[in-house]
C-alpha cells in the first residue's frame, strides 16, 4: 500500500465504529450526500452522510468530538448510527464493506437543493392573495388627501418674469405691496 493509498479495512472499521476526519472526507469526496459536516459552537463534530452505489445504501449519523489530528483511537461520540442495506453496519463483515468502500467512484457529489417549507401554524405567514381578489379595504387617511385641492404657488400665477419678481417681492415682505426699483 502506498502513501496515498487508503486502507479500506480500516476505514469499514471507522464506518463501523465511528468515523474520524479522514473517513469522512473520503466519504464526502465519493458521491455521499453530504447532509451535515460541522462543528458547533462546544465543539462537537455534527456528521451526516448517505452513499448509494451498486444496489447498496450506507447512512452514518455521529455526533461527537473529533479526536486531535495525529492522535488515534476511537473518537469520543455522543451520537451514533451506520446503516448498511437498512441494518447495523457492524452486522456487515468487515471485508464485504471494504470491498463496497474501495468500489464507489470518487467525485463530490452536489448536494440537491431543499425547498424550505413555511409552517402553516405562523400567524405571522403572508399568504399571497389570488389574482382578481377582493379589493383591499378603503383607507380614508387617502381619501381626505386625494379631496384636497393643491395650495397654489404664488410665483407661477403669471408667466411674465416682472410679475413673478413682483410676486416674490410681495410674498417675502409678507405680503406689503412692494414696487420694483
Amino acid at each position: 500500500m502506498g502513501l496515498l493509498d487508503y486502507d479500506f479495512l480500516e476505514l469499514a472499521e471507522r464506518v463501523q465504529q465511528g468515523l474520524d476526519r479522514l473517513a469522512a472526507n473520503y466519504l464526502a469526496s465519493h458521491h455521499a450526500i453530504v447532509r451535515r459536516d460541522m462543528v458547533d459552537f462546544h465543539g462537537r463534530e455534527h456528521l451526516d452522510f448517505e452513499v448509494e452505489y451498486a444496489g447498496h445504501r450506507l447512512r452514518v449519523r455521529q455526533v461527537g468530538f473529533p479526536l486531535p489530528i495525529g492522535e488515534t483511537g476511537q473518537p469520543r461520540l455522543e451520537e451514533f448510527e451506520s446503516l448498511f442495506d437498512g441494518r447495523p453496519s457492524r452486522e456487515i463483515p468487515r471485508d464485504e464493506l471494504a470491498a463496497w468502500l474501495a468500489a464507489l467512484p470518487s467525485g463530490r457529489l452536489a448536494a440537491a437543493p431543499v425547498e424550505p417549507q413555511p409552517d402553516p401554524s405562523n400567524p405571522f405567514l403572508h399568504t399571497p392573495r389570488a389574482a382578481g381578489a377582493s379589493q383591499p379595504s378603503r383607507n380614508p387617511f387617502l381619501e381626505e388627501q386625494r379631496a384636497k385641492q393643491p395650495r397654489a404657488n404664488p410665483l407661477l400665477e403669471e408667466r411674465s418674469p416682472e410679475a413673478a419678481k413682483r410676486k416674490a417681492l410681495e410674498w417675502l415682505s409678507g405680503g406689503e405691496e412692494v414696487s420694483p426699483s
